[in-house]
């Protein structure tokens, strides 16, 4: 798992703790796909924990059962998290056929 931690010194856009959105490998490429982890504000130990947590549920939510579902490597991801909400978003991705599927995402923390 490939995570990039960013920091957001001005919070006065964004009501959230954080955001974590997916990226995924490119297909002629050797590199893993990435989660960007964008904190707002000045980072507590809580909100770090927070949001990693959220990046790590989230691959962790699609491999329970999902095989191509929002926890593969295929799969873009966008999460809001909230200390009060937890994690909540959605992810995208192609089924076998070649439609795009979408879910809802809510991670409690």
């Amino acid at each position: 798992m490939d995570v990039l931690v960013m920091l957001e010194e001005n919070p006065d856009h964004s009501p959230v703790l954080a955001h974590v959105n997916s990226v995924p490998a490119p297909l002629d490429s050797e590199r893993p796909s990435r989660d960007i982890v964008t904190l707002y504000g000045a980072p507590t130990t809580e909100s770090v924990a927070l949001a990693l947590a959220a990046a790590v549920e989230c691959h962790r939510t699609g491999e329970e059962g999902e095989g191509e579902g929002e926890g593969s490597l295929e799969s873009i991801r966008h999460l809001g998290v909230w200390a009060e909400r937890g994690a909540v978003g959605d992810a995208a991705w192609r089924d076998s056929t070649g439609q795009l599927v979408t879910r809802d995402l809510e991670i409690p923390l």
